[in-house]
């Protein structure tokens, strides 16, 4: 549906909408009256890609910012809501349709982003076919000795998909045969205890397209099971070992640290935190309360980037009565034993034996980078900046760091490395930064890279293969830098010199100023671009929302204009001209339009949308972009000229097609140029557009076929026949592709 022809569609509906309303409510109480400032009524179109849906009426919920929840439906495609100023999330409940959650605010009675939020888009759920199931037979061993034994009776097995952990179905076997349906996929098997046979948990991959198996990744018949030795039973009166509670003690400089937090996390399956508590004046604090069979981790909640200490991270597992046995390598037999020690000093002190740890950086030509500041960033008590040092002549940076005795999954002490903060104003780097540990002896592996800033899937498959080195490229985005100083000086200016109103949304959004020139306050003492331009659409906003409550009849003294004529994100004076540019940035989306003559003030939107929604893209690796502009939050038509637009391309991915998709939902090819991390091409005006990628390669299964195992059916073979196939059995290693 176009916008023409939607807007003629709202206007029926809304006066449809108000002529039931006004006449409902004077049915229904003639005495009472509706003020407009307390409820406005708002009315959006329930469609899906062939336009409104009339035939079906939908309930929808109704979220505020306090939680509640509110259900109504929709009539002949249409929503109708009354709501006050204030934040609103629209949620679909439907069993045959699908809807992503719509959020919006209210504000003085209006909705902001009303025209691109009114069309609440729904899609009909797929229909999925059930999965083909392979039926297969599996036989119980026993070792015996030299030679393997049938495992008769009756077992209990239960399957769970690898991948998400759930459990997928139980079987039973039956004479030694253990009987099979399951489809394609990646599962664990595992015996459910008894008191005959114990095994350890197995990986069973299934073949769909030869209806074969394999059993830890190897060709195999059998699963074999360990039979259980009787031990002697304990006393009753027997004391059990461990402990149901830990004591945390921290220790500064040899003294009991006082008011000092400290987080205990479980694993299910990340670490969450689920206890907190503070350290009293001996410096101790206390944790119980452990579940049965869960791994815990005692972690310092501190703020302060200045301490170290000997050890960061305490783990430990409870048993089957929720009681701790060891922490660390240190076995627990009592309560006495369960205690810990966090031992800190100054992070520049020579307390605690360091280790030389070097990398390298270099330009994109092979030269040295001399001069590079480079951070030690650390994970606990924080995430914040440890050490920095620069590059030498030759490129190499050298930090003298802590180490930490490996435990469990762990290699040592984690460190993080990336060029400084403020570096970044001047350098790119690939990759961003680097993950690596460093153990008790000195020893330093690199675990992971982050190959660009918010990669949101790090690279553990071979992090070695940077080789400790950064390849920097020169950029120069100080001016980002200034800007944001820039801005910042202006809004405490503008806060200290200007009068408001009093009153609720007054005080709201004065308050909301202040905070974001707090944080902005923090993050001026070291950031980086990213953050920088972040925070100036945030002074931006803040004052913006400011503004409408300014007393007017009072001047205020204004503050010194700061220079900067090519920032658009600067808040200008609405009594001068506006101000030109000839580039607009979307900082969230990472999108650059440029053009001649855009207006300072204009904002770039960009919204990312169901390609399912175009039928042409469905079979299409493809995202969809709503690209337009918005003026004090209206959108705002632009003039007919040649604009360019740059989008920030996936990661890895080459771009096969640009399109433009026109009010038919068709697609219009366009001419674009691409590089390794962005896609760039030109239009005349701003709607719905597409970026086609190449699609993946399938990766064929490295395996014959005449490698796999056939489906068996194995009924009726008697005990003489599995002893001879297991003879002459011969294990082929196989990897299943993912």
């Amino acid at each position: 549906m176009n916008q023409k022809m939607l807007k003629k569609f709202l206007v029926g509906l809304l006066a449809f909408n108000i002529f039931t309303t006004t006449a409902f409510s004077t049915q229904g109480n003639d005495s009472k009256i509706t003020y407009a400032q307390e409820k406005q009524d708002f009315t959006f179109v329930v469609s899906d890609k062939n336009g409104p849906i009339m035939n079906k009426d939908f309930t929808f919920e109704i979220l505020n910012e306090k939680g509640e929840i509110t259900e109504v439906q929709s009539m002949m495609s249409m929503l109708n809501l009354k709501l006050s100023d204030g934040k609103y999330t629209i949620r679909l409940k439907d069993a045959e349709y699908t809807m992503k959650d719509v959020s919006f605010t209210v504000t003085d009675g209006e909705i902001p982003n009303y025209d691109s939020i009114v069309n609440l888009m729904l899609t009909k759920k797929k229909v999925e076919e059930k999965a083909k199931e392979i039926s297969f037979t599996i036989i119980l061993t026993t070792q015996n000795g030299d030679k393997k034994d049938v495992v008769m009776g009756n077992y209990e097995f239960e399957i769970y998909n690898q991948e998400t952990g759930k459990l997928v179905t139980t079987a039973t076997s039956d004479k030694s045969m253990l009987n099979l349906k399951l489809p394609d996929g990646i599962y664990t098997l595992k015996l459910k205890e008894n008191n005959d046979y114990t095994m350890k948990d197995v990986r069973l991959d299934v073949y769909e397209d030869d209806g074969s198996y394999t059993i830890d990744e190897k060709e195999s018949m059998e699963l074999n099971l360990i039979k259980i030795t009787s031990e002697p039973e304990k006393p009753e009166n027997e004391e059990a070992k461990g402990s149901k509670e830990v004591l945390v003690r921290v220790l500064f400089e040899g003294k009991p640290k006082v008011d000092f937090k400290v987080g205990l996390m479980e694993f299910n399956p990340i670490p969450n935190i689920i206890q907190q508590g503070s350290t009293n004046e001996k410096g101790e604090v206390k944790f119980s309360g452990f579940k049965s069979n869960v791994k815990y981790q005692l972690r310092l909640r501190s703020t302060d980037k200045t301490m170290t200490f000997e050890t960061e991270v305490f783990e430990f597992t409870t048993n089957e009565k929720g009681m701790i046995t060891k922490i660390n390598d240190k076995e627990v037999n009592s309560v006495e034993d369960a205690i810990v020690e966090f031992r800190g000093s100054h992070k520049d002190s020579e307390k605690f034996d360091t280790f030389p740890v070097e990398f390298y950086a270099k330009y994109k030509d092979g030269t040295p980078a001399k001069g590079v500041e480079f951070s030690i960033n650390r994970l606990s008590p924080r995430l914040s900046s440890y050490r920095k040092a620069k590059s030498d002549e030759n490129g190499k940076v050298v930090f003298m760091l802590e180490g930490e005795a490996p435990k469990d999954a762990s290699f040592g002490r984690l460190y993080n490395i990336t060029i400084s903060k403020m570096e970044m104003f001047k350098h790119k780097s690939v990759p961003f930064g680097m993950d690596f540990t460093v153990d008790d002896k000195g020893n330093i592996k690199v675990i992971s890279v982050e190959r660009e800033i918010d990669d949101k899937e790090t690279d553990t498959s071979n992090p070695d293969k940077y080789n400790k080195t950064f390849t920097l490229e020169k950029v120069d985005r100080t001016q980002i830098y200034n800007d944001f100083k820039a801005i910042y000086e202006k809004a405490v200016e503008y806060l200290k010199n200007t009068k408001f109103e009093s009153g609720k949304d007054a005080d709201k959004a004065k308050k909301d100023l202040e905070n974001v020139i707090d944080a902005s306050k923090i993050e001026l003492e070291e950031t980086i671009p990213e953050y920088a331009l972040k925070k100036i659409e945030e002074l931006n906003t803040a004052m913006d929302n400011l503004k409408k409550f300014e007393i007017k009849d009072e001047e205020p003294s204004k503050p010194e204009e700061p220079g900067n004529q090519n920032n658009p994100n600067m808040p200008g004076d609405s009594n001068q001209p506006d101000e030109k540019v000839n580039k607009i940035v979307n900082g969230e989306e990472k999108v650059t339009v440029e053009g001649d003559g855009l207006n300072a003030k204009l904002k770039l939107i960009v919204k990312r949308l169901d390609k399912n929604t175009v039928d042409a893209l469905k079979n299409k690796n493809a995202d969809l972009f709503d690209i337009f502009f918005t003026l004090k939050n209206n959108t705002e038509k632009m003039p007919n000229q040649n604009y360019k637009v740059t989008l920030e391309k996936r990661k890895g991915e080459r771009v096969k097609e640009v399109c433009y998709v026109n009010e038919d939902r068709k697609l219009e090819s366009l001419d674009f140029t691409q590089d390794d991390k962005n896609v760039t091409f030109t239009t005349t005006h701003f709607s719905k557009y597409s970026i086609v990628y190449e699609n993946k390669k399938e990766v064929k299964k490295e395996v014959k076929k005449s490698q796999k195992l056939p489906r068996t059916s194995i009924a009726g073979i008697s005990l003489a026949v599995p002893t001879l196939l297991f003879g002459a059995m011969i294990a082929i290693n196989k990897k299943r592709n993912k």
